[in-house]
């Protein structure tokens, strides 16, 4: 059985082979299924013919098919990438959409000017004091992720760190930097809703999920003691445990979780348990 082929139950692709091979079509097959010595499988046969006679049928190409079209009219054009990109969003092929993506390139969101983009990616500022800073989730995991680092990692090679390039997650306006002082531990960038948010370095996969305060978040665990995280996110185009390859794209940006007030990527970056400014080590304009 494969899709919408329903298969005879119990009978595999290697045992299928054997008896047709044997008895030389499936209608031969199944008129002489009473001369199988093995009573479950001539039983099985018997009781689902009518099962194996429509999946030869389902599978079997129609060569006499009427074509209405002329050939010249099935040759490869040039890709839609705003139609293809939406449909496969709308249907939810996240992991087909990040391929197709990392193949052709971002898709074109459309123009605005740069008043109406102020508009969209305007960020308030927040009162710190109504802010609730209870450990969530990721918090959680990112503890228990360094506490494992901090219990194997022995020494690490200084020359290695040196060619440790860390790329850019996405381009735009810096609209609230890391700051300490007021727990802000991460970079805010103004981006449009729905623009391929990018790995910035290879890496496993250990948090892809919805959360409440800070929408669809992905939290990357690279070499050196290195953790990004990717708040807001509008959808996920991977899940935990696969492992990623610098500027692959992880997510499509967004507006979600109740701590976003407006379109815009949260990153962050921790180094060794310890909160790190991103913008020390990478340009997002």
């Amino acid at each position: 059985s494969s899709d919408n082929v329903p298969g005879v139950p119990g009978i595999g692709v290697k045992t299928a082979a054997e008896l047709i091979n044997k008895y030389g079509t499936l209608e031969k097959l199944l008129d002489n299924a009473q001369e199988i010595k093995q009573n479950k499988r001539r039983e099985t046969l018997i009781e689902n013919k009518d099962k194996a006679i429509i999946s030869k049928k389902l599978v079997t190409l129609m060569k006499d098919a009427p074509v209405e079209r002329m050939i010249e009219e099935f040759q490869l054009k040039e890709i839609d990438k705003d139609k293809l990109y939406k449909f496969l969003r709308e249907m939810e092929f996240n992991r087909l959409l990040s391929s197709v993506i990392s193949t052709y390139g971002e898709p074109k969101l459309g123009e605005a000017t740069k008043e109406e983009f102020k508009n969209e990616t305007v960020i308030n500022r927040v009162d710190i004091s109504e802010l609730d800073f209870k450990t969530n989730l990721e918090d959680s995991l990112l503890r228990r992720i360094v506490e494992k680092e901090d219990r194997f990692n022995v020494l690490e090679s200084a020359s290695s760190k040196v060619k440790f390039v860390l790329f850019s997650p996405i381009y735009g306006e810096v609209t609230s930097p890391f700051d300490f002082g007021i727990k802000h531990l991460g970079t805010d960038i103004a981006a449009s809703t729905n623009t391929p948010v990018k790995a910035v370095a290879d890496g496993t996969i250990v948090l892809a999920e919805w959360t409440v305060e800070t929408g669809f978040v992905v939290v990357v665990e690279h070499s050196f003691g290195l953790i990004s995280i990717y708040k807001h996110n509008s959808t996920g185009l991977i899940s935990q445990g696969d492992l990623v390859k610098a500027g692959q794209v992880l997510a499509l940006s967004g507006n979600t979780g109740e701590l976003s007030t407006g379109p815009h990527l949260h990153f962050e970056l921790w180094s060794d348990g310890s909160p790190t400014n991103p913008e020390d080590y990478i340009s997002f304009e």
